[in-house]
């Protein structure tokens, strides 16, 4: 990618790339445990998401409708199954371990909702957190990087 592409930038060219449904369960996946993080998803995370499912013109090769079904599948899955379901959601961000691309772009994705209303909470932060290592990720290197490709 060409020097000086903002992080919007950077995620549309990479989703293009890793369209399949592993790819897209575990970004949902991502999106959901981040913005439920602190057991409540604002309007501007949800917007947020949204906007990176379905207004990004990448996406036009995979159904949006159905990308946000994943999302809203497994946010109920989340707040009717707690530790449970957040077992489920780990499972499917997991299976892009060992997938260096993927996992920069899910992280990516993570981070836009997080920074999406300007408060960063506690509960989010934690949550990158673990979703780094899960993905065998140096959180603070990749929080670090994000926020300077900002």
């Amino acid at each position: 990618m060409a020097m000086g592409l903002s992080i919007r930038e950077k995620l549309s060219g990479e989703i293009f790339r890793f369209l399949n449904r592993d790819f897209v369960d575990a970004v949902m996946s991502a999106c959901a445990l981040i913005a439920y993080a602190d057991k409540k998803v604002r309007i501007s995370e949800r917007y947020q998401i949204d906007k990176i499912i379905s207004n990004d013109p990448t996406l036009t090769q995979f159904d949006p409708e159905a990308a946000g079904d994943r999302l809203d599948d497994a946010l109920e899955d989340l707040k009717a199954n707690g530790e449970v379901g957040k077992a489920r959601l780990q499972a499917k961000v997991a299976k892009l371990r060992g997938h260096p691309k993927r996992t920069r772009t899910l992280l990516r994705a993570a981070y836009l909702i997080i920074t999406a209303d300007g408060e960063i909470a506690e509960a989010e932060e934690i949550e990158f957190v673990n979703l780094c290592v899960l993905l065998d990720q140096d959180a603070t290197k990749v929080w670090q990087e994000l926020k300077r490709q900002g």
